[in-house]
């Protein structure tokens, strides 16, 4: 079973305990909120991804210090193949940031638009990918965390997860399908979190 495993970041802005989402105007996260972020360029640090996609998106500058590193979430699709069944995996890796400080303010452009802030308590999860719901809340709260979400079809999702003996999510691959064993996003002490490369 093929495996492809995409690094990415998310920056999540937050000012006086608010938190600032986008939405997205190109691809699978047309009409969807968000953070901001994308996918990793060759020779690019995790880090310099995520300052990247925040000027890009929100027109918005960051410094590599000002980024907390708080979790990754593993976003996992089944691709096809010829005979119908599932070909392999693609794995989106996101490694996902708040900033607290920041140059400019955010601003539409030709990724996303209508950057609002937010209270917490009414993040608008409804019109999000739907495993959000699952993982922002460690985010927003300031903890560290590490899951795993798999994406059956077109914005359609199966959530269970297992638990490996270190405490922490695992991928499972069964022939024709593919499933992460368990319901929930786990808190993980900091040094738990991958290196950043």
């Amino acid at each position: 079973m093929l495996q492809e495993c995409v690094e990415c970041t998310v920056v999540f802005l937050m000012r006086n305990n608010r938190v600032l989402l986008a939405r997205g105007k190109k691809r699978m996260n047309k009409g969807l909120w968000n953070g901001y972020g994308g996918k990793k360029d060759p020779n690019e640090t995790i880090r310099r991804t995520a300052c990247r996609e925040a000027a890009e998106e929100g027109g918005v500058l960051i410094q590599e210090m000002d980024l907390v590193y708080l979790g990754v979430m593993d976003f996992c699709w089944p691709t096809q193949g010829a005979d119908v069944g599932v070909k392999g995996v693609k794995v989106v890796r996101s490694y996902m940031f708040v900033a607290h400080n920041w140059e400019g303010e955010p601003i539409e452009t030709d990724e996303s638009e209508c950057p609002t802030w937010y209270d917490p308590e009414k993040v608008p999860y409804d019109t999000m990918f739907p495993a959000e719901q699952c993982w922002l809340p460690f985010l927003l709260a300031g903890r560290h965390f590490l899951g795993s979400v798999v994406y059956a079809q077109k914005r359609k999702w199966a959530l269970k997860f297992k638990k490996s003996k270190w405490g922490v999510p695992v991928l499972t691959v069964r022939e024709n399908t593919v499933e992460v064993l368990s319901d929930t996003v786990w808190e993980v002490p900091r040094e738990a979190l991958p290196p950043l490369r």
